[in-house]
């Protein structure tokens, strides 16, 4: 729940156990609990599945290409505040927890920084995505991790499992953070992204993100 930024503010509104439905599934709950299957279910509810998960975003206005779509960038609602206050030239006094969707946008309209090292920038954006995001590909190779674990009649099993995420998600906190330094500073604190810095930072997410997919297959 932690590793995939589910943890409330309030201990009462964070979930024990949360449940990822077939796709075709529509699941409530009432005087007993209830599924129906539907293949032409709307998807008006919550879920991980593609047609919950892919949204679209609209931009246009100064310094935005006019590309057209584009159905290849990765990016989630995080990703809009940091992009706009870039095209608007403002920045917030707190980190952003998403970066700058450099890929739709007219380099010479970006931060210096940014587009001096614009290879380096978008590289590191990507990995950043995968792996702290909760969609990213270590969160979703998470889900079948934990859904295997929690499964299991060991509480031997069941309790190094729980180790192992915990020590998993502080590893992935922690190189999260320095990686949002980086593009934070890069965006709005005309910070240089040294190729060396990036170069490692990339190294240890494409690792970390490797590794979770590992504890996934082995768990099935």
């Amino acid at each position: 729940m932690k590793l995939l930024h589910m943890v409330s503010g309030d201990p009462l509104r964070t979930p024990t156990v949360v449940s990822w439905n077939e796709p075709n599934a529509w699941v409530q709950t009432g005087g007993g609990a209830a599924v129906s299957i539907n293949p032409r279910f709307a998807w008006m509810h919550g879920g991980i599945q593609p047609e919950i998960a892919n949204t679209w975003l609209g931009l246009v206005g100064p310094g935005v290409n006019k590309g057209g779509i584009d159905d290849t960038t990765w990016t989630d609602h995080t990703d809009v505040r940091p992009t706009i206050l870039a095209l608007a030239g403002l920045k917030d006094d707190y980190l952003h927890d998403g970066r700058v969707i450099v890929e739709q946008l007219d380099p010479e309209g970006l931060p210096e920084e940014i587009e001096e090292r614009l290879d380096n920038y978008q590289a590191l954006a990507i990995a950043y995505k995968q792996l702290n995001a909760p969609f990213g590909e270590l969160s979703l190779a998470s889900i079948k991790y934990s859904t295997a674990l929690i499964q299991t009649d060991s509480p031997v099993a069941y309790n190094s499992y729980l180790d192992k995420m915990a020590d998993f998600t502080a590893r992935r906190d922690a190189l999260a953070g320095k990686i949002k330094e980086v593009l934070e500073g890069a965006a709005f604190g005309d910070a240089e992204i040294r190729p060396g810095t990036a170069g490692s930072l990339l190294g240890q997410a494409h690792g970390l993100i490797a590794e979770m997919k590992g504890l996934a297959a082995a768990a099935h």
